[in-house]
């Protein structure tokens, strides 16, 4: 039950009440994410000198609950993006259900980070020429053991020669997958790698 609904139940006679009561709780609503998008973008600035150029800071509302959606848009923003999710975490508000730790319905912030769409094709679009320039046609065959190469250094992709998927991991990570089915899905998993890796160095690269 949200608070809207709670009051009205209280009062069910009087209507210009109530209209005054739904009134006040939308507006409220509306503006829910609205001061926390303020503070990111002002720490964004300060912190990493990011602007509008670099990062995208949208509140929006939708049901009981807001969401600020922080779109990373340039390559200078690129190597902060695990430190913006730190201070994404910060500034979210929600309660749990103390017996079943679910998330309550009405008055919760969310914080997403995320690359823009647009920014995040072209880096995918980089990776994969990069990936190109090292496959070989012994690779792509899985013929002999050349069924492995490198990219920037310290990335690896195995093609698997039963089930013609790639694996993509970092040398030093004892984890790989998942499997993709392409050369454009291993770009854009070596991308993903970097950016959780916080591998300045070949983040620069692009």
């Amino acid at each position: 039950m949200t608070l809207y609904e709670d009051k009205i139940n209280r009062n069910p006679s009087g209507l210009e009440e109530n209209e005054k009561i739904q009134s006040a709780y939308e507006n409220m609503l509306m503006n829910e994410g609205k001061e926390e998008a303020t503070a990111i973008r002002e720490v964004l600035k300060k912190k990493f000198k990011l602007t509008n150029r670099d990062v995208s800071v949208k509140a929006r509302h939708g049901g009981t609950s807001s969401s600020v959606t922080v779109s990373l848009k340039s390559a200078k923003a690129l190597p902060f993006m695990k430190k913006i999710e730190e201070i994404g975490r910060g500034k979210e508000s929600y309660q749990r259900d103390q017996a079943t730790g679910s998330i309550l319905a009405g008055g919760n912030t969310f914080i997403f980070v995320e690359l823009d769409y647009k920014f995040r094709s072209e880096l995918v679009k980089k990776v994969e020429k990069e990936i190109n320039k090292n496959v070989t046609d012994e690779f792509m065959n899985g013929e002999g053991g050349g069924n492995t190469i490198k990219v920037y250094g310290d990335y690896q992709i195995t093609k698997d020669r039963d089930s013609g998927k790639f694996w993509v991991m970092h040398t030093k990570s004892h984890t790989a997958g998942p499997e993709v089915w392409s050369i454009v899905e291993a770009a854009g998993r070596v991308l993903h790698l970097m950016i959780n890796k916080e591998d300045t160095k070949n983040l620069k690269k692009l």
